[in-house]
């Protein structure tokens, strides 16, 4: 037999394919191998790939295949993450746990590793936001946190508590925006004390309660920007730290009204708003600083317990930078003659509140203002609202069962709830007009439940119970 090509009768075989090959000019010859599959009485005959096998050229099961490359799509998502060494193994360990050795290769296993990326991450006190790992992993964050929830539940762990102020610090020095590379190391520390030092106030007025923290690290990064005079835009750092835009301008919005809360205690407080706390930070910042750095007296209360006062601080700052005069033009004079960068030495980070607190140390500081959580306060609010509409409710009951008894106000309790809603109703609405949330009170009140169960406000779970709709 010679080559179809040029003709040599030097041919060979090859050990893997078993083609026939011309060892002059390499050309296969055409097929010369083939195995004829015969059937007999208990099935077919020949050589035939195994059922589950990993085919060809591979001497790995179904299983054992399954498994390496789980480990190797394991490897990819951690190198991404930037979790390398020994992290990695602790994934790869408790994947393993979890999956009893079995792995995986579904779409489901992606969101595995990086829920359990994110628990070893969490049980070393690091920061790796979700909302990072959900963009790494291109899921829905929901579905991811989800994830975690079942991975601690399965592995019986208990996770640290979460530091907002790591991860702010996080963010702070690995941020890729531009304005923030540029500036210089100084300015970059100033800017870091002054983040956790507001970070520190947010968690002493409860606005990280039930929230989840890197809105709130985006907008108090934006603040502390604009506060000296860096222009970050809050769109540019919410999707860097992979954050809802609206959620960061609310946390935004609520650390702002917070600042000007405690403005109030300035001379010209009551002209500082949202819209110029920017420009009032630097005395309001002073000023929380001075009273986070004394120590609390018993028996006295107000923003001048401990001798801390706005005046002194107005005082010390300007006197560095500003000429004033006396007498009666001197607090317009303040007022006309402010800028951000008058007061240039206003900030020494010398508080304890610019560093890392635990929680108890926290509460303990006194920086110009004591709120309750606005969770609270809300949820106070709508029930007393609640409860003036199911009295309001059941003064228009009874005028329908017992008019003579309504005529003669027997209930004053009931009377004085109607005229405390109705006052409440003047601005949006006239008085005497209600709303869908009022034909459920009173469809409920009909039906005899509880006036301390609607109070709740559960008015679904509620008509399922009593009502037959």
């Amino acid at each position: 037999m010679s080559c179809t090509s040029c003709w040599s009768k030097s041919l060979t075989h090859d050990d893997i394919s078993g083609n026939l090959i011309c060892a002059s000019c390499g050309t296969v010859q055409s097929f010369d191998n083939f195995d004829p599959q015969t059937y007999g009485r208990d099935g077919p005959i020949g050589t035939y790939i195994h059922v589950g096998s990993a085919g060809t050229g591979s001497v790995l099961n179904y299983k054992d295949k399954k498994v390496y490359e789980s480990k190797k799509l394991i490897d990819e998502y951690t190198y991404k993450l930037n979790l390398t060494g020994q992290r990695s193994v602790d994934v790869k360990n408790m994947i393993n746990k979890i999956t009893e050795g079995e792995f995986g290769l579904g779409e489901w296993f992606p969101i595995l590793i990086g829920a359990c990326g994110y628990v070893v991450m969490r049980m070393e006190n690091k920061s790796l936001p979700l909302g990072e790992v959900a963009s790494v992993l291109n899921c829905d964050v929901h579905e991811l946190g989800r994830m975690v929830t079942r991975v601690v539940e399965f592995l019986n762990l208990k996770l640290p508590e979460f530091d907002i102020v790591i991860m702010f610090e996080k963010v702070f020095s690995n941020s890729k925006l531009s304005k923030l590379v540029e500036l210089e190391r100084d300015k970059l520390e100033q800017m870091r004390q002054q983040g956790v030092f507001l970070l520190n106030c947010a968690v002493k007025w409860f606005l990280t309660t039930g929230r989840r923290p890197m809105p709130l690290v985006a907008a108090v990064l934006v603040f502390v920007a604009e506060l000296n005079g860096v222009g970050l835009r809050i769109e540019d750092v919410a999707k860097e730290v992979h954050c809802v835009l609206g959620t960061c301008r609310k946390r935004h919005s609520e650390l702002l009204e917070a600042l000007v809360k405690v403005a109030q205690a300035l001379p010209w407080g009551k002209d500082v708003n949202v819209k110029n706390i920017a420009k009032n930070a630097p005395f309001v910042m002073r000023y929380m600083e001075l009273k986070s750095r004394e120590k609390k007296k018993e028996g006295r209360e107000g923003l001048k317990c401990g001798g801390v006062d706005f005046d002194d601080v107005v005082r010390e700052c300007l006197e560095k930078d500003f000429e004033y005069g006396i007498g009666e033009d001197k607090g317009r004079k303040r007022r006309r003659g402010f800028e951000r960068s008058a007061c240039r030495e206003w900030w020494n980070g010398k508080s304890e509140m610019s560093q890392k607190l635990m929680l108890k140390k926290i509460l303990e500081k006194d920086v110009g203002l004591d709120v309750m959580p606005p969770s609270f306060v809300n949820g106070c609010m709508a029930n007393e609202k609640r409860r003036a509409k199911i009295n309001s409710a059941k003064v228009r009951i009874n005028k329908i069962m017992d008019p003579s008894r309504a005529d003669t106000c027997d209930n004053d309790n009931v009377a004085s709830s109607e005229c405390v809603l109705s006052g409440k109703r003047k601005k949006r609405k006239r008085i005497g007009e209600i709303d869908w949330e009022d034909f459920i009170i009173e469809m409920l009140l009909l039906h005899q439940v509880k006036e301390e169960d609607i109070e709740t406000g559960h008015y679904n779970t509620l008509l399922a119970l009593h009502v037959q709709l």
